[in-house]
């Protein structure tokens, strides 16, 4: 029998809190909750706990489900080779690791020495590696290290060859470039201002005024100068690039997750490479109309990858000396999305990746010619991983799919064939690939536009019955495209409960260019509610299933996505997993990096359409019990050092569906529930064994409910 669960705990509500704008005035009762160290707030997280805990431990399986989610995610795990100096260095876990290792070795074919291990750095494996850069020898090295997952990072260098830490210290960084002078003495990054807020990964405050600096090797972080800044834009974001001569420095300016940017430049000669203040930059492009992306340059002529006027993007050239920066197409613009380039063999070659039908697919170009050398046929497959350097003459590239966690090939580009090399490939245990399926199917949305998606299924299972399981995942924004990417509670669920694994590659996403993702964007915002909802009615109209057996899963935008396609189609879904989501619409842009997801999501302050469109699918705000049925079961998924999507949103969201739940306790009977980590965040670096307890208590709350048993096999 389902789970059935009523009379949840009543909270304080401030009636008299109210969202002002428009000439709306909308209630928010549990605003109390936006604080995370009131005494109030913290009693409320350990009830939330206390409701959950119960639920989770009694389902009689779970035991079964930690132990082999244990085993799935003990295997040996590989990132790509990355050459500088005389070393390879590559990223190795030897299975159950929090944290993956820095090895190095001068030879491929032997494990070498570890180089750095995050693992030491505290005992619960909370603390991870952020991002990393070498210097253009390899003899420096610099990581930003991240705390119990917060974005809040510390940058360390080291001596690369001595394999010592140098005394450099460079704290407050957050988003932030991570780039080495050619000439290694001194390194471009980003941080926010000493504002008085902690940087601990807890605080709400909104991030203004993102700031690029120069540091010296060997001085203290009080000495570093500001090289770029924003005063008059406090959302301004600059990433900076050095060019692989070294001679140029590159600044992308975005206001937002947006992908348009404006493009300076600075030329280091004109200054005999010393950086003492801000620089004198050129605006090569002043308004944000398209993205550019530095790729290569020979002298003066400059690779570009942009969407300017190619929504699926097209490498260009453009002269530094050429006052108009005229651009040149190279590659251009074409049916399939060009997702990446980067060069090779001395500039000789560039490496590229084109998604087609949302599937990677790479191939090698001459650059002389711009004619495909060879296409690298690695299958269906997504590439998680391209380790290339613009000197060097050989290439590595990882992919994975549904059911196999990754292979790392190696190309020799001295070699004509361009043959694929395995260097290593990841294996599972007690999982064969050839006992499942996966294919791709396209299905009509509610305005008739053509959504494909992803079904995986283990081999033999009877795809024509009302009692399958469904795992329904999605993300749908900021122009992020899924592709058969590897996970092991996905794999487990269908290895083990016959559950078959779907992934909607809905609008808002890059699948197909930047069309793809504005028709998920801001006013268009429902087409993503609507392709993602299209999904589950296909299901079942294909007769794989009925509503009831539906779990749908997303996590930030996604946990967006899950919570508004709940509130708009309850009797469509079994069990909602949300995680870490963005649930109050009106008012996201004012906690931590809130204001720069406005680009997808619209200007609620400045904008009456786009507040009154929010308000149409804002969760918090469009909680109202179905005049049929109920909520499917709801489980809120947040953790106490998230600090890019703040868990207030989970706790005013699970708050308000409880509190309209208990005037109804004979309707509402599955279970609206929350579930909060301490010590993690918003996802990256979460250490292993959390990763394993957080997937084995979701998957323990939704067998529980739909009343499925683990299956040995």
């Amino acid at each position: 029998m389902p789970l059935s669960y009523a009379g949840y705990p009543e909270f304080k509500r401030d009636e008299n809190c109210f969202t002002s704008a428009h000439a709306h005035e909308i209630g928010d009762p549990y605003r109390w909750l936006e604080d995370p160290e009131s005494p109030e707030t913290k009693e409320f997280v350990d009830k939330q706990n206390e409701l959950i805990n119960p639920i989770i431990n009694s389902y009689e399986d779970r035991v079964k489900i930690e132990k082999r989610l244990t085993e799935l995610y003990d295997y040996e795990r590989y990132g790509c080779p990355m050459k500088r100096a005389d070393y390879y260095y590559y990223f190795h876990n030897s299975g159950l690791q929090n944290q993956s290792v820095l090895y190095r070795t001068k030879d491929l074919s032997e494990k070498g020495e570890i180089f750095l291990d995050p693992n030491g750095f505290t005992e619960d494996g909370t603390s991870s590696i952020r991002s990393y850069t070498f210097n253009k020898k390899g003899t420096l090295f610099a990581n930003a290290v991240s705390e119990a997952g917060s974005d809040w990072t510390t940058i360390f260098i080291k001596d690369a060859l001595k394999m010592e830490l140098l005394p450099d210290k460079l704290e407050r960084v957050k988003f932030s470039s991570l780039k080495f002078t050619n000439d290694s003495k001194g390194l471009f990054y980003n941080k926010y201002p000493a504002d008085g807020t902690n940087a601990s990964g807890t605080s709400t405050v909104a991030n203004k005024f993102h700031t690029l600096y120069y540091h010296k090797l060997g001085e203290d972080q009080m000495s570093d100068v500001i090289v770029a800044d924003f005063p008059d834009f406090p959302d301004y974001m600059g990433q900076a690039t050095v060019s692989d001569d070294g001679r140029y420095v590159f600044l992308a300016i975005s206001e937002s997750c947006d992908t348009k940017c404006l493009l300076w430049y600075f030329d280091l000669e004109t200054s005999n490479y010393e950086i003492n203040g801000k620089l004198e930059w050129k605006k090569i492009f002043n308004t944000m109309e398209a993205e550019y992306q530095y790729v290569y340059n020979y002298g003066t002529s400059v690779l570009l990858l942009t969407n300017k006027d190619a929504p699926k993007w097209k490498l260009v050239k453009l002269n530094l000396d050429d006052p108009n920066y005229k651009l040149e197409d190279v590659i251009a613009e074409s049916k399939d999305v060009l997702d990446h380039v980067s060069a090779m063999a001395e500039g000789k070659m560039f490496v590229v990746n084109y998604i087609i039908d949302v599937v990677d697919t790479l191939f090698i170009y001459d650059a002389t010619t711009w004619e495909v050398l060879q296409k690298l046929d690695a299958g269906i497959s997504a590439v998680n991983g391209i380790s290339v350097k613009d000197d060097a003459y050989e290439l590595f590239f990882r992919v994975s799919t549904f059911f196999t966690p990754g292979t790392v090939y190696r190309v020799d580009l001295k070699d004509p064939s361009f043959k694929l090399e395995m260097w290593r490939e990841m294996k599972l245990k007690n999982v064969n690939q050839d006992d499942f399926t996966s294919k791709q199917v396209f299905y009509a949305s509610k305005d008739g536009t053509k959504v494909p998606m992803f079904v995986n299924y283990k081999n033999g299972l009877k795809l024509d019955s009302s009692e399958n399981v469904i795992l329904l995942y999605g993300y749908g924004g900021f122009n992020i495209a899924l592709g058969p990417s590897f996970s092991p509670f996905n794999l487990m669920f269908m290895q083990h409960f016959d559950g078959i694994f779907c992934q909607a590659n809905i609008r808002g996403g890059s699948e197909y260019g930047e069309e793809w993702h504005t028709g998920g964007q801001i006013l268009n915002k429902q087409n993503v509610f609507d392709d993602f909802i299209g999904a589950a009615d296909y299901m079942v109209q294909e007769k794989y299933t009925n509503p009831s057996r539906i779990i749908i899963q997303g996590g930030s935008n996604g946990g967006l996505l899950t919570a508004a396609c709940m509130l708009q189609r309850p009797n469509l879904f079994g069990v909602v997993i949300c995680q870490v989501g963005v649930l109050d619409m009106l008012r996201f842009h004012l906690f931590t990096i809130g204001a720069a997801w406005q680009s997808d999501f619209g200007y609620p302050d400045e904008n009456k359409a786009h507040f009154e469109y929010l308000l149409t699918y804002s969760p918090l705000h469009n909680v109202k019990m179905p005049k049929e049925g109920q909520w499917p079961a709801f489980l809120g998924v947040t953790a106490d050092h998230d600090d890019r999507v703040s868990p207030l949103h989970t706790l005013k969201f699970i708050a308000t569906l409880q509190h309209e739940a208990n005037k109804y306790p004979q309707q509402q009977t599955s279970p609206l529930m929350a579930m909060i980590d301490t010590k993690s965040g918003h996802g990256a670096g979460k250490p292993t064994a959390k990763v394993i307890e957080e997937r084995s208590r979701m998957m323990s709350f939704c067998a529980k409910h739909l009343d499925i048993k683990f299956i040995d096999a």
